[in-house]
């Protein structure tokens, strides 16, 4: 028998390709899920040019439950594979997939918290969050994967055991098996790992308390782009801890964690220009910054934004403004925030006058953890008895510790009238 010419093979084997996607098209439009997923993968492992074809069918098979098919949407749309790289949406469709316990993709959405790529700013507690969900879903098999990945020279798989017995979610704490993952993974080029072991070090956690040692590994962490060790490293340069005291280098590594989406870095690179350390004064610069935090969800960004409003410092003064944004630090759960607010509502500046909002707003920034919050509106009412009585001559301590509250006060909601 006479073979067939191999172009005859190839064109008959094209024609039955495409009979089976237009198949599987139909199907999918009708409603079958299964059918989405097959013609979505056939797209997405085929040739570069035809990836974006694989999207609306993933995202058919996403949205009928396939928790699979979101994960691997999610995949592309991080690596821009076939499709532009859109951070939020890889973000909320992994977020979909560990939801539906897609233990791949509750690590994968860590990383992208820990890179700052899932909402714009480093988020150590996001990734933490999404971690522990991950294990949540089935205990040992998540250590087993993360183990295997770790043996296998991954950094990732490292730094996740690392910090899975680091934090403790869903299993008990074991600081020695979370020093010996982390060091493996800074090792191996982790920056997070890097990061968290100089963090054990300069708390004492697992280890012998040792400073320099801390900077050590935060600077190699800081030198692989990790913001949060950065930032911290900045925090030890500015206090002259484990390093000498230097606020111009506190400055640079401020800088680089707020470049890296740090906003904690963010926020001290703006106190560092405001009070001229390290750097030449620039009350702008550090609204400018304060803002660049708040809008990115950092709630001392906020805080601080609404005091240079309050008092003029770097911007025109605004009071209503000011309490925007102390409601928002006290949305974000920043107890200073609303301890801040119900001295502007006690005094009527920026809002209309509400003494008994003020006192809401100080009991829940007391019990959010504000000691100066719980004492304020007690100790507020004495000292306006003292003023009254035109007796400042009584009690000195006292009369100091009044001044220092109007000093306070002053420099959160300001001087003067509405």
């Amino acid at each position: 028998m006479r073979r067939a010419a191999p172009w005859i093979c190839l064109a008959a084997a094209i024609v039955s390709c495409g009979c089976e996607k237009r198949r599987l098209r139909s199907e999918c439009d009708a409603g079958t899920a299964a059918a989405c997923v097959s013609l979505g993968e056939m797209y997405r492992s085929g040739p570069a040019a035809e990836r974006a074809l694989a999207v609306p069918f993933l995202q058919k098979a996403c949205d009928k439950g396939v928790s699979q098919s979101c994960y691997n949407l999610g995949l592309m749309y991080r690596s821009g594979a076939g499709v532009a790289t859109d951070a939020a949406a890889a973000a909320r469709l992994l977020g979909r997939a560990c939801d539906a316990k897609e233990m791949s993709a509750c690590f994968d959405l860590a990383d992208m918290y820990w890179h700052g790529e899932a909402s714009g700013r480093y988020d150590d507690s996001k990734a933490i969050d999404a971690l522990s969900q991950g294990i949540s879903i089935d205990k040992e098999r998540a250590l087993a994967t993360l183990q295997k990945a770790c043996g296998g020279g991954s950094a990732t798989g490292c730094r996740n055991l690392g910090l899975v017995y680091h934090y403790g979610p869903g299993i008990a704490k074991d600081e020695a098996k979370a020093l010996q993952f982390l060091q493996k993974a800074c090792d191996a080029g982790s920056p997070e790992g890097c990061s968290v072991l100089g963090l054990m070090y300069g708390n004492g956690q697992g280890v012998a308390k040792d400073l320099p040692k801390a900077a050590e590994f935060l600077r190699k962490s800081c030198d692989a782009s990790s913001p949060e060790g950065c930032a911290v490293l900045g925090v030890m340069y500015a206090r002259g801890q484990g390093v000498d005291k230097d606020a111009a280098k506190a400055v640079q590594f401020y800088q680089k964690a707020c470049d890296a989406h740090n906003t904690k870095g963010c926020v001290a690179l703006g106190v560092m220009y405001g009070n001229g350390q390290g750097a030449a004064k620039d009350e702008a610069k550090a609204v400018q910054l304060y803002r660049k935090a708040c809008d990115a969800g950092e709630a001392m960004g906020c805080v601080n934004l609404a005091s240079s409003f309050a008092t003029a410092s770097g911007v025109k003064q605004d009071r209503p403004k000011a309490a925007q944004l102390y409601q928002k630090a006290c949305d974000l759960g920043n107890a200073d925030g609303c301890w801040a607010l119900g001295m502007m509502y006690s005094a009527g500046v920026g809002v209309a006058q509400d003494g008994a909002k003020a006192t809401q707003l100080y009991d829940r920034a007391c019990q959010g953890g504000s000691t100066v919050a719980c004492h304020w509106e007690g100790q507020s009412r004495m000292c306006a008895q003292m003023e009254s009585l035109l007796a400042p001559g009584l009690g000195g301590a006292v009369n100091q510790q009044c001044a220092s509250m109007k000093e306070l006060r002053a420099a959160v909601i300001g001087n003067g009238g509405h």
